[in-house]
């Protein structure tokens, strides 16, 4: 019997989340668990029965990003399913916010938020999805990133027009890397996809 590739993508409702989701169900033998905010939202029930070619199925799962105890239940919830490794985690989930206020104006409540999402959000599926990826055979952690997050390149990408979400991207980029140097035993990169 071939075992599962398994596949963890955040923030699925749409956009690159929802392509990552359909492109991985796609390929025979994968498990892919999917996260959105409200597994009851009208959005949702699209999702519930994608598509899928041989072997391969979808778990859906609630994370909210700014709710941190949210990767652990959903870690509880999938191992009680009988996942019991997990080779690629996609931290997909994030957002740039309402308004965006440049740095002469930007409130301390508006960074904060936006790390909430962008930064700590990342953070609580990687310390939670952690124990199921050691039992990867080639385990991966992806950070959905932002050339905003990019200190080097910030005059090329005018990314100073956006510091909160830039602020926000730049610590989740250094959270990537850390989670990469500490761990030689798994790949971790952060993408921008733009």
């Amino acid at each position: 019997m071939t075992e599962s590739t398994v596949i963890v993508i955040t923030g699925v409702n749409r956009g690159i989340g929802k392509s990552l989701t359909q492109t991985y169900l796609s390929r025979p033998n994968h498990t892919v668990i999917s996260s959105v905010r409200d597994t009851a939202a009208p959005s949702v029930e699209k999702l519930k029965s994608p598509p899928t070619t041989k072997n391969s199925h979808l778990i859906l799962i609630k994370i909210e990003s700014s709710y941190f105890t949210d990767p652990s239940d959903a870690i509880r919830k999938i191992e009680a399913a009988g996942v019991s490794h997990v080779d690629v985690v996609i931290a997909n989930a994030g957002g740039a916010g309402g308004v965006i206020d440049p740095l002469e104006t930007v409130t301390p409540e508006s960074v904060i938020d936006r790390i909430n999402v962008n930064a700590l959000g990342p953070l609580a599926p990687f310390q939670a999805a952690r124990p199921l990826l050691l039992k990867s055979k080639s385990p991966k952690w992806v950070s959905v990133s932002s050339a905003v997050g990019s200190i080097g390149n910030m005059e090329n990408f005018k990314s100073h027009i956006a510091p909160a979400y830039g602020i926000a991207k730049a610590v989740m980029n250094w959270t990537t890397m850390v989670a990469h140097c500490g761990n030689p035993w798994l790949t971790s990169f952060a993408v921008h996809l733009g």
